[in-house]
């Protein structure tokens, strides 16, 4: 009768040399994956083959994932961005965005208009009917003279917006 030969029960073992020439990692990048918690640190610069190479296995699944994640999240930034681009170029088509030349000119136009107007009215008209007034009084000529003075500024902006100059 021909005995029975015992199963190995000690793990496959593989050098720190030997897994860096399969891997490609350095023997110090191996000591971080096991840091990481991906394969066994090794015991006397010899690693469990099985759970090394599992370990690196499962690294590089995560690593390419990881990847995936990111390509995915600039993928979503590039549409995003294309989208506000074409949103902006709707809005330019559409007339939505008035250029600053042309606004620019009109500010100022009406700036002006409003402290002649401003002026005109406290010298020409205000002025002359304080004599006499007391603080209430003049008070409230001043408010009638400053609405005067809105009211003719949010006419100007209200025809300016709906027809606007060529």
């Amino acid at each position: 009768m021909s005995a029975k030969r015992q199963p190995n029960t000690e793990p496959a073992t593989i050098s720190a040399d030997r897994l860096a020439e399969i891997t490609g990692l350095t023997d110090r990048r191996h000591r971080q994956l096991a840091d990481a918690g991906y394969i066994p640190h090794p015991k006397l610069g010899v690693y469990d083959m099985e759970k090394a190479l599992s370990g690196f296995i499962r690294y590089l699944h995560d690593k390419v994932k990881k990847a995936g994640g990111d390509i995915k999240a600039e993928q979503l930034l590039l549409t995003k961005a294309r989208r506000e681009s074409t949103e902006h170029e709707l809005a330019i088509s559409r007339r939505e965005y008035i250029p600053r030349a042309d606004v620019g000119p009109w500010l100022r136009n009406i700036g002006l208009h409003q402290r002649a107007l401003l002026l005109r009215k406290y010298e020409q008209e205000l002025a002359p009917k304080l004599s006499g007034k007391n603080t209430v009084e003049i008070l409230d000529l001043i408010r009638g003279v400053n609405d005067e003075v809105i009211e003719a500024y949010r006419t100007g902006v209200a025809q300016w917006v709906t027809e606007p100059p060529k």
